[in-house]
């Protein structure tokens, strides 16, 4: 039995000598800081391999933040999306095939019903805002995909006072008319 234990051990010695543990190397690696508290929630890449990144930023309230970064790790844009409510948390982002970029999530206002609609910003491949979209009562928005003829999917979840939650999905085409 001794000799079997030390035949593994040498066995895995000689192993790892000519085949060493290799982990993955960081290529870049970047913080984003806007001065108070800042959560990412959802990236994605596209075909060029820039990356884009959103969550939300909170100063004195939160705000939808978008950054995209380019294949280096530069900063190329990075926008807010203020819709002037006190609580925007973007919770998810999608790209199309024409390189325009889907925030998802939900805006909401700080009243006794504690009110929310979900909400999409689309912007371009150069951060120039194209088109948003809200809808919903007491609606959370927390997901979109984008599939290939342009199509939106979007998912959340309704939060009802009153009741328990329940989940939603809507698909939109390119106009945010429900299909």
């Amino acid at each position: 039995m001794r000799v079997f234990k030390f035949f593994l051990i040498a066995l895995t010695v000689a192993i790892s000598a000519v085949y060493p543990a290799r982990f993955p190397e960081v290529v870049w690696s970047r913080i984003y800081d806007g001065g108070g508290d800042d959560e990412a929630w959802d990236l994605a890449v596209d075909s060029r391999g820039n990356v884009y990144v959103t969550g939300y930023s909170i100063s004195v309230t939160s705000d939808y933040r978008t950054v995209k970064y380019d294949e280096f790790g530069n900063m190329d844009w990075n926008k807010v999306n203020d819709h002037d409510d006190d609580y925007d948390r973007a919770f998810g982002i999608d790209l199309d095939n024409s390189g325009n970029v889907y925030v998802f999530g939900r805006i909401t206002q700080p009243n006794p019903d504690y009110y929310c609609r979900y909400h999409v910003v689309k912007y371009d491949a150069y951060g120039s805002k194209l088109t948003s979209h809200s809808e919903g009562n007491n609606d959370e928005g927390l997901d979109i995909a984008v599939d290939q003829h342009g199509n939106i999917f979007v998912t959340g979840e309704n939060r009802m006072p009153s009741s328990n939650s329940n989940f939603w999905t809507i698909k939109y085409d390119e106009d945010f008319n429900v299909v």
